[in-house]
């Protein structure tokens, strides 16, 4: 979460507590549905945050993930492509291009691959079984192409949740500052009498001004370029009014 969304999640929180400590008497209707709204925009960014730092590390963790699954993919691959080119070619006069590797070697391709190699291997099972292959490597092979494509669709599984967890967020935060801008315009005038009130008040309605170079890492693919901090501008810094 970026730290002005955090900023704002704070002085949501703040005002909160505030208002349930120092409820208006008599009530003025429109800062109770404010009320409301704030209580359900407050929820809403811890939440769309959680969903944020999950995503954001199943992401990160299966492209780590897919990239070792690749790895021993592949050597296994090439194991079976150094025993097929060595075969006797009037014996097996297709394996050399049964085990062929793949030009490309992006993940789809060896995931494809493997499963290829695997059903190839099957038919020959015993030739490579007479050359050392361990009894389940044809399983294992396709066990590890499964993986590829587990890890891959957990990898666009947490780069979408956490592109919508930000947007999300992105959105919140614009609600949260434009209900405290209006209760901020509807309290003030009501305690401005009432100095420590009023001090109380402002307190906790007040978004803390960002730091520069503040902004966090946007998703993978989001079309989002990470802009450096600039300094606060009225009612996304130091005040909401």
């Amino acid at each position: 979460m970026k730290q002005k969304s955090q900023r704002v999640l704070d002085a949501c929180v703040s005002t909160i507590q505030h208002l349930t400590n120092n409820p208006m008497t008599p009530a003025v209707p429109r800062v109770t549905a404010l009320s409301a709204e704030l209580t359900t925009t407050t929820t809403a960014l811890q939440d769309y945050g959680e969903a944020q730092s999950t995503n954001r590390s199943g992401f990160r963790g299966a492209v780590k993930n897919r990239k070792q699954l690749r790895d021993v993919t592949l050597e296994a691959m090439r194991e079976l492509n150094k025993i097929a080119r060595a075969l006797n070619k009037v014996a097996f006069p297709q394996a050399r291009e049964f085990f062929r590797m793949p030009r490309s070697q992006s993940y789809a391709n060896v995931s494809a691959g493997a499963r290829s190699f695997a059903t190839h291997a099957e038919a020959m099972e015993a030739a490579f079984l007479e050359r050392g292959r361990p009894a389940t490597f044809v399983a294992d092979l396709r066990a590890q192409a499964t993986a590829l494509d587990a890890v891959r669709n957990a990898r666009e599984g947490g780069r979408t949740g956490w592109v919508g967890a930000t947007a999300g967020i992105d959105e919140a935060t614009r609600e949260g500052i434009a209900i405290l801008r209006e209760l901020d315009a509807i309290i003030t005038p009501l305690i401005e009498d009432d100095a420590e009130l009023l001090a109380k008040w402002k307190a906790a309605v007040h978004i803390e001004a960002d730091p520069v170079s503040a902004e966090e890492e946007p998703p993978p693919g989001s079309g989002t370029v990470a802009a450096a901090g600039s300094p606060a501008t009225a009612g996304e810094g130091g005040t909401v009014a």
